[in-house]
Order: C-alpha cells, then sequence, then structure tokens
C-alpha cells in the first residue's frame, strides 16, 4: 500500500508509535504563531516497519497552516535515524483568507521549487490544485469533485512527457460526515489500472484533525497532502484493505487520550503499526 495514499487515517493507519526515546530527540519541528489559547496538533509521529515519519505543522496568527514539513528517518541504523527524504510546503493566504491561494513545496525528491495555485468554487471548497512552473516532478494538477455521498479527486500526471490521469480517489462520507468507504484507481508501476478498496469504523473520540470549516473547503487537499483525515469528525477504530494485486489487511487501534480529552496516540495489537500526536499546548 503506497503511503502517500489519501486515505491514510486509512492510509496512515499503517503506522506505529514509535519509542517515547525518538520522540524526545526529535527533530525541531520549530515555533507557531498561533495563539497559545488554541489547541492544535503541531507534529504527527509514525513508523511503518522501520521508517519513522513526522509530520510537522506550523500556524499562523489566525490559527491557519502556514507551513508543512515532513521527514522520513531509517531506524535501522542506530540512534542516529538517518533522514530518506524530506519536503516543505509554505502556504499563502490572500488577506485574512481563510483558505490557501497558493503554495510552493520543495523536496528531496526534485529539484528546485514547485509553485501551485489552488482554485476554488463559489461554496469556498477547492476543484483544483494546479502547477505553475515545470519542475523534474511528474505532478501537474489534481481536480476535486462533489457530488451526493461522494467526494473525489483526480490526479493528473506527467507519463513519458504525456498527461494521463493517473489515480482517482473516491470518498463516501456518512451522514455524519465520517468516511467508512473509499476506493482507490491508479496506474500501477506497468501502466495497468490497480484498485485498492477501504472499509473503515469509527470510534466515539474525537479526530483531533477535523474542523467544520476546514473540512468542508480544502480537507480533500489537505488528506491528500497529509495522508491524515481531515474530513471524518471520528477517530477511525478499525480498518481494512483489499487490493486487485491480492493484498488485504485489517487493523484495530487502542487510543490514549490525555487528561483534555485528545487522542494523544494509538496502537494496533501487534504493537507494530500506530501513530503519536503533539499539540502546542
Amino acid at each position: 500500500m503506497k503511503l502517500t495514499n489519501l486515505l491514510s487515517l486509512n492510509g496512515f493507519s499503517l503506522f506505529l508509535v514509535f519509542p517515547v526515546l525518538f520522540l524526545s530527540c526529535k527533530k525541531d519541528s520549530g515555533t507557531s504563531d498561533v495563539s497559545a489559547t488554541a489547541s492544535h496538533i503541531t507534529a504527527v509521529y509514525a513508523q511503518d516497519d522501520h521508517y519513522v515519519h513526522v509530520d510537522s505543522l506550523n500556524y499562523d496568527s489566525n490559527g491557519r497552516i502556514a507551513r508543512i514539513r515532513q521527514w522520513t528517518y531509517d531506524t535501522t541504523a542506530g540512534v542516529t535515524f538517518p533522514v530518506l527524504d524530506s519536503t516543505d510546503y509554505t502556504f499563502v493566504f490572500s488577506g485574512n483568507g481563510t483558505v490557501p491561494a497558493s503554495f510552493t513545496m520543495t523536496s528531496s525528491y526534485i529539484t528546485g521549487t514547485e509553485s501551485h495555485i489552488l482554485y476554488y468554487d463559489s461554496q469556498n471548497r477547492i476543484v483544483k490544485d494546479s502547477l505553475v512552473n515545470l519542475s523534474d516532478g511528474n505532478f501537474v494538477s489534481a481536480n476535486y469533485r462533489y457530488g451526493t455521498n461522494l467526494l473525489a479527486f483526480d490526479v493528473y500526471k506527467r507519463n513519458n512527457n504525456i498527461v494521463v490521469k493517473a489515480e482517482t480517489d473516491s470518498l463516501f462520507p456518512a451522514a455524519n460526515g465520517n468516511i467508512y468507504n473509499a476506493n482507490l484507481h491508479y496506474l500501477d508501476y506497468n501502466n495497468q489500472i490497480a484498485e485498492e478498496k477501504y472499509i473503515t469504523t469509527f470510534s466515539t473520540y474525537s479526530n483531533p484533525f477535523y474542523n467544520k470549516a476546514v473540512a468542508e473547503s480544502v480537507g480533500m487537499f489537505l488528506s491528500g497532502l497529509l495522508a491524515l483525515d481531515f474530513i471524518s469528525p471520528n477517530m477511525f477504530s478499525t480498518t481494512s484493505t483489499t487490493s486487485s494485486s491480492g493484498y488485504s489487511d485489517m487493523l484495530s487501534y487502542t487510543w490514549t487520550r490525555d487528561a483534555k480529552g485528545r487522542v494523544v496516540k494509538g496502537v494496533e495489537p501487534s504493537g507494530q503499526f500506530g501513530y503519536a500526536f503533539h499539540y502546542n499546548n
């Protein structure tokens, strides 16, 4: 399963909460301008096998996500944990607008800086993420669609200098807003269409990434970018995946909350997968 899949509160459910030793020596996530009275997730730590993934979120004085930094570490090399890759997103807002107008991206996967423009409909819902400048990456654009009990987006990429639809994610929200079912169709390494299906059940705990205004405007965009669920109001409890390749799995999670009732970590019975959250206060 691809770590960058959208459904990673379905996809990111394949991660392990790594030891406190690592949390205590993590890379500095920087400071945030957001008011100390507001509670925001500032870091997400996750592990899949021996890979540790870190997402650092920085906010501006209006509580908007202004910057996202990501790192992947290899934990097999002792306590030094060498960085395998990194990505940095910086968002630009128009005045006091609630949604970003554009963003730039630098990454160890590409040279230079990518510039993107974001487009919205009359309801302030994102409808397109478009690459402005050419890069040595293969992303071209993503188009977002909204229907009755359906959220979907199509990703277009360059394939041998031809722009093709490389991926379609279809999410099926229930009346309560949670994404119980989703389908992913994408071109595999042989340029054949592959399919993955996800079924998720949810706990009664609040999803710390959920904000109604964000979910309804840029929820799909942020979910795809971070591989975290910015759409469902609740935290998932079980996830099952089936693939056209024959792969399947099912994971069940136990959550731990802090004194404020916020989810701070989760792990599935084997202890191999899970993740942890840090807050600004």
